[in-house]
């Protein structure tokens, strides 16, 4: 079995579709033609190829882990189906089974990337309440990522103050990309980061990039002396 593993992985690793279907010819030949493992592995493979439908054609066990849930979900955010991710997320859910951190991880990230702020906040709700998992700060970044790009930057910076983890430049960042976009929101943003991280430089060189693009020089000039 882990020779066909091998195989799978290293076709995906090279999107080497012509490999791809013939690997995955010979495990329906062969007594492993019903792993859970390698159904998994053959959804992935064919997400990294590009080839959403062969994923989605993979003949799967009656019995589908997280993972494999986890793995679809990811196939289809990776080539940019992302409502079809997000309702698997659903369907998971109606199917009985739990998803975990990495599922909640992908369904952010997708809701990020096409402005899904009612999903994204869901979902980031359900993780707690309802499936008791505790936020990573990768979670917490993603949503505060979402609340920025959706212009919530006071939602954005409150998530930011509440959050149990110390907030880092990837936090940060994406409320100062924000408020790069509204001209009356750059002081103030800038400003909220660096209160947020005073011994991180980079609040304080986007807030003289903030400035500059505002003909602030005098004030580029200041905030980039600060350090």
């Amino acid at each position: 079995m882990e020779e066909f593993a091998v195989c799978l992985r290293h076709c995906g690793d090279t999107s080497d579709l012509v490999a791809a279907r013939q690997t995955h010819a010979r495990i329906l030949k062969s007594k492993h033609r019903r792993s859970v493992y390698l159904a998994n592995l053959m959804i992935q493979m064919y997400g990294k190829c590009g080839c959403v439908e062969d994923a989605r054609a993979v003949e799967m066990p009656e019995y589908l882990d997280t993972v494999s849930w986890n793995t679809m979900i990811t196939a289809y955010a990776q080539n940019g189906h992302l409502n079809h991710g997000i309702a698997h997320f659903f369907m998971l859910q109606v199917e009985g089974i739990a998803p975990d951190e990495v599922t909640f991880m992908t369904i952010l990230t997708a809701c990020s990337r096409i402005g899904m702020l009612a999903t994204g906040l869901e979902c980031f709700m359900l993780m707690q309440r309802d499936h008791g998992l505790e936020p990573s700060k990768e979670h917490f970044n993603t949503m505060i990522d979402i609340l920025s790009r959706a212009g919530e930057l006071q939602n954005a910076k409150d998530l930011i103050n509440s959050m149990p983890h110390s907030p880092n430049d990837v936090s940060l960042g994406s409320l100062l990309g924000a408020c790069e976009l509204d001209q009356n929101s750059k002081k103030l943003g800038a400003q909220a980061a660096a209160r947020m991280d005073p011994k991180s430089p980079s609040p304080y060189i986007s807030m003289a990039g903030l400035f500059a693009k505002s003909s602030s020089s005098a004030a580029s000039v200041k905030v980039t002396n600060v350090r």
